[in-house]
């Protein structure tokens, strides 16, 4: 409609004007919506209160108790093996889809001390518990040469005598890329000796293999901190 004075408005313009108008109130309504949903939440009660962090649950373990010890595992874990020749041993491993390639072997008093590892986490015993030490790098780093061998060198070599912050152990240069970590002090190669209120003093040799895509060290090291003699 044409009045005088003012510049009509051609249908073509208001059309335009018109679907911005819409588009803009769906983005509004949106944003308004999502904020909805993910705003921050606050605890009930007093309007004054402050903004209630996420609080996430620590993993699952297990309690495993054996006649001279006791530690905790990770919940899906399961024991896998159990000897007593050549050496007294019991083997426990992951089963869910992430820890599926972990395994912990403990030996008691009857230990392979020429068995090669990666890496070393030096412990000693503490009442009847262990306290427990800084744990190294692959061992190649700090093996004599191990560190200049190509790879078909390495693989053609013999594992080596080596130490770390006094503990002796043998480094597995041949199979420098495997994840095993053992646990031992510098009371002799592959032991530690721990004494329970009940079952006394016994020596023990801790070994851990991971695998898995993600390799969890901690895993490793909360097992030892959990470890009680009985």
């Amino acid at each position: 409609m044409y009045v005088f004075g003012r510049k009509a408005v051609k249908p073509k313009k208001r059309t335009k004007i018109i679907k911005f108008l819409f588009v803009l109130v769906i983005v509004v309504a949106t944003g308004l919506l999502l904020w909805y949903l993910f705003r921050p939440k606050l605890s009930k009660g007093d309007p004054t209160s402050i903004l209630v962090p996420t609080k996430f649950d620590t993993a699952a373990q297990k309690h495993i108790s054996e006649p001279l010890y006791e530690l905790d595992l990770p919940a899906d874990w399961k024991e896998s093996a159990r000897t007593n020749t050549p050496y007294r041993e019991v083997s426990w491993i992951g089963t869910a889809r992430e820890s599926i390639s972990r395994q912990l072997d403990v030996y008691t008093d009857s230990i392979p001390s020429t068995l090669p590892v990666n890496r070393m986490v030096p412990v000693s015993g503490k009442d009847n518990s262990l306290s427990v030490g800084q744990m190294s790098s692959n061992c190649i780093d700090f093996t004599g040469n191990a560190a200049q061998l190509t790879p078909e060198q390495a693989g053609k070599s013999k594992p080596q005598l080596t130490k770390w912050e006094d503990v002796q152990f043998w480094c597995d240069v041949p199979n420098e890329l495997r994840n095993v970590i053992a646990a031992s002090s510098p009371e002799g190669i592959n032991r530690v000796s721990v004494t329970g209120p009940i079952s006394g003093k016994h020596n023990y040799f801790f070994v851990y293999t991971d695998h898995t895509a993600h390799p969890s060290d901690n895993t490793f090291l909360d097992i030892l901190r959990s470890f009680k003699a009985r």
